[in-house]
């Protein structure tokens, strides 16, 4: 039967391969950038893919889209043997290096099914058959299991064929379809050049680290890597081969970056699975990312616990070199004496009766590490056994970490090499353990100590009476941080869609480390994050309270209590403005209303115009009543006028102003009745400014927190009459909407400019780096987060003799609000001159 899912799940892994492997090596070196890998794919599973191929006493099905089995004889039995022979393939990656089969079948008991494959550089001379087994690393009860590799030079075609066989003629393997992925390695770091870029040996008392090559030496991409690190002590070291080809002219570094994309994309399993590799040369490369100790996947149900290290060829029938042999016995020497392995020894382990040197096979049914290395692991384990013993001690602390604060009770370990007989730990040179063997623990209250540094001291010794020592000093803090929260500063209320929250922290030990900010008064359940004082956070869209929290954490672990703090988000202005009436005391009343944050009965002024709507008065006070979410609003209008107006903020400052009421008859002057008069002569047409602000400038366009703006305001009189002195000014982030006669200074922060006259048509370039030397504040720069700015032209100001201007329109003379976006939170400074001369020098406003 076709196994549709199967299949789908199959070619939907393959499809996902990642394309891409880099090399990389030192400055100067050939290939150092990353290589982009390409990566193909081949399937025949349809009836007209296999009719390309030659058919030797096989059939072909037509169950599902197609299936290959053996032929029937005259008897109606299955032949018991069958060749299918597939066409020549030319992949779309060209060369490639590394091919990986794939296949859907069905191997009944009593049948076989084998796969050999031929390359070639031209399509006419050919490689040798050669057989690929299943890697039984990955075998399971599905039977689209991979098998291993293909290496190859430079090869452009590829050819395969299967092997059929039943041994009684009742059953027959059944193919399904055969997938072929195919990709190039060769691109990165050769061999000579990731030599180069090799880790020095460690330094000091036991078996010394050997020479290592890390993964950027040999081109390891790391975008593939996906699967995170995990940490177990090694008791266990396991030796494996990569089965790959022993070809002197295949380059190693290659083949490294060939077994990391099978592990981590053909396998799915997001890195390379062994910790360490060993080439024919005796070169060690740094396999499984994370350092000592990381759990590899050279071994399912075995690899917590245990090293893997892999020699790369294929050791069943040919010798390794006595180099790759020598670089074996000096890494797992190493390890074993790091981690206190007894080389010679053997334990239980996940229900095995194992060495502690153990090849794959001890584990797995496989011929994995080749029998020519098996048979050599009785004289590697005395020959890394007699390296260890002729080192002096070594000893070192497991735990704690030199970066780490310690509270509350904590676990000192420490390990001695193999050689050690007896450590000593000391604490403030007092000795507190002593243990006979390689490793001791001993727990610290360090509660009963006082707070601050404290020096642990490790000394071991060996048989031969030779002693190794290592000290850390630690920090004790078992003191909580503080922490108190503002958001916007501590203001009441937020008109704006986003809060700047100010985390202010203190902690006299081991310093903060982390935060938590929710929303509520509890932030325990937030994720933490790293310690900032400041940021910046978006506010619900529905107005309202908004409660927030935080609690910061030291590098101890102590965490302080919760800091709470509130703020009401109302972005909306007062509203419901109702018609005007006049009250019995003769003024003229209105309401409105805030059923938000509330109004603000300070804020509450009035203006009347006299020659409807072309000129008004100075706001005046007016009367408020009752306060709360619903107010009227009452003022007193000289009997000249003929419309009034109202403005009103809530408690949030968000500012309203009225429409334009005309007065009610009742308070309307009396009309003198017209005497008659003689025709006038046609008057010429009356002239008059009209004073906008047409535009906003701000440099850079996107400023970071602290940094220096330049702010340019361009006045124009569009009118057909000239506009003698008047004043403009600048706000940002004004407590209420800017009116005639607000001061900058007095709503908050902004910048004042006097213009003596403005032709009509004519236009005036104002600059925050020239302003009006009173009533400005800006101070050049801006916190980070989001601000409001507005520019108001023909603001009449108190000093002189001068005032309003008689314009046109005078509904038009606001600009704004303009919103502008402060990035960056810590201090500001330019990284570079060039970087100086192309925010500032270059510009060309």
């Amino acid at each position: 039967m076709k196994r549709h899912a199967l299949r789908a799940a199959c070619l939907f892994g393959i499809i996902a391969l990642v394309l891409s492997i880099a090399g990389c090596a030192e400055v100067g070196l050939q290939n150092a950038e990353p290589q982009a890998l390409s990566a193909s794919t081949w399937t025949q599973s349809t009836v007209s893919d296999f009719k390309r191929g030659t058919l030797q006493r096989i059939q072909i099905e037509r169950q599902g889209d197609g299936e290959l089995t053996l032929a029937r004889n005259a008897e109606g039995r299955y032949e018991s043997a069958g060749v299918y022979t597939s066409p020549p393939y030319a992949p779309a990656v060209a060369p490639f290096s590394v091919a990986v089969w794939r296949w859907e079948a069905e191997i009944p008991p009593s049948t076989s099914l084998t796969l050999a494959v031929r390359t070639s550089a031209d399509g006419k001379e050919w490689t040798e058959w050669q057989e690929l087994l299943p890697d039984e690393d990955v075998r399971s009860a599905a039977e689209d299991w991979p098998g291993h590799m293909v290496y190859a030079q430079s090869a452009r075609f590829i050819q395969y064929r299967l092997l059929f066989a039943s041994a009684d003629g009742q059953a027959t393997p059944v193919v399904s379809a055969v997938t072929w992925t195919f990709a190039d390695t060769q691109p990165g770091p050769t061999v000579q050049e990731a030599m180069q870029m090799v880790l020095p040996q460690g330094e000091g008392p036991g078996v010394q680290r050997p020479a290592i090559i890390p993964r950027r030496g040999w081109g390891a991409d790391e975008t593939l890597m996906t699967w995170e690190p995990k940490y177990v002590k090694p008791v266990k070291i396991i030796i494996h081969h990569t089965a790959t080809p022993n070809d002197p002219k295949q380059d190693p570094a290659a083949t490294v970056r060939a077994v990391y994309y099978y592990h981590a994309i053909t396998r799915g399993w997001g890195d390379i699975g062994y910790n360490y590799l060993i080439d024919r040369l005796g070169n060690i490369y740094e396999g499984r990312k994370g350092g000592e100790g990381v759990v590899g996947g050279h071994d399912y149900g075995f690899n917590e616990g245990s090293v893997g290290i892999s020699l790369i060829g294929d050791f069943q029938t040919e010798p390794p070199t006595e180099a790759m042999m020598n670089a074996l016995a000096r890494l797992v020497a190493w390890v074993c004496d790091r981690y206190g392995i007894d080389p010679t020894g053997r334990s239980i382990f996940r229900d095995l009766d194992l060495p502690n040197i153990a090849g794959h096979r001890e584990t797995k049914s496989t011929t994995c590490p080749g029998d020519q290395v098996q048979s050599r692991l009785p004289a590697l384990r005395e020959q890394v056994a007699e390296i260890i013993h002729r080192q002096a001690p070594s000893v070192r602390f497991v735990s704690p970490t030199a970066d780490r604060a310690l509270s509350g009770v904590q676990t000192i370990e420490v390990q001695g090499g193999v050689a050690t007989s007896d450590v000593t730990l000391y604490i403030d040179g007092k000795p507190v353990k002593r243990k006979i063997g390689t490793s001791l623990q001993h727990e610290w209250d360090t509660t009963a100590a006082t707070d601050g540094d404290h020096l642990l001291k490790a000394v071991a010794h060996n048989a031969r009476g030779e002693e190794a020592a290592q000290s850390l000093m630690v920090l004790v803090d078992n003191t909580p941080p503080q922490a108190t929260l503002l958001i916007n500063n501590g203001a009441p209320y937020a008109t704006q869609a986003t809060i700047t929250l100010t985390v202010e922290a203190l902690d006299v030990g081991s310093g903060v480390e982390a935060m938590q900010i929710g929303l509520g008064d509890d932030p325990s359940s937030a994720p933490a994050q790293p310690y900032v004082r400041e940021l910046t956070l978006p506010l619900p869209e529905i107005p309202g309270p908004r409660t927030y929290s935080v609690r910061v954490t030291d590098k101890a672990g102590l965490s302080s209590q919760p800091s709470v703090a509130q703020i009401f988000y109302d972005p909306n202005p007062p509203g419901a403005w109702t018609d005007a009436v006049q009250s019995n005391m003769g003024e003229i009343a209105v309401r409105v209303r805030d059923d938000e944050s509330g109004l603000d009965p300070a804020s509450a002024f009035a203006a009347w115009s006299p020659d409807g709507g072309a000129t008004w008065s100075v706001w005046q006070d007016a009367i408020v009543t009752p306060e709360g979410p619903e107010a009227a609003l009452y003022a007193r209008i000289p009997g000249e006028a003929t419309l009034v107006r109202f403005r009103i903020s809530d408690l949030a400052g968000n500012l309203a102003e009225s429409p334009a009421y005309p007065l009610p008859c009742e308070a309307c002057p009396p009309k003198p009745t017209p005497e008659p008069t003689p025709e006038p002569s046609p008057a010429p047409a009356p002239t008059a400014p009209d004073i906008v602000v047409s535009g906003l400038e701000v440099f850079p366009p996107q400023p970071q927190s602290g940094e220096p703006i330049l702010l340019r305001v361009t006045v124009r009189n569009q009118g057909d009459g000239p506009a003698p002195g008047f004043w403009v000014q600048l706000y940002i982030d004004p407590r209420v909407k800017p009116y005639v006669n607000s001061i900058a200074s007095a709503l908050g922060v902004g910048i004042l400019w006097y213009v003596p006259d403005l032709a009509p048509g004519e236009e005036v370039i104002l600059s925050s780096a020239d302003p009006y030397p009173q009533y400005g504040n800006f101070a050049g720069n801006l916190a980070s987060g989001m601000h409001s700015i507005y520019v108001l032209a023909d603001a009449y100001h108190t000093e002189g003799d001068t005032g309003l201007v008689a314009e046109s329109d005078e509904q038009n003379n606001l600009l704004g609000p303009v919103a502008l976006e402060v990035k960056g939170s810590g201090p500001f400074h330019w990284s570079s001159l060039e970087e100086w001369l192309s925010r500032w020098l270059n510009w060309n406003p």
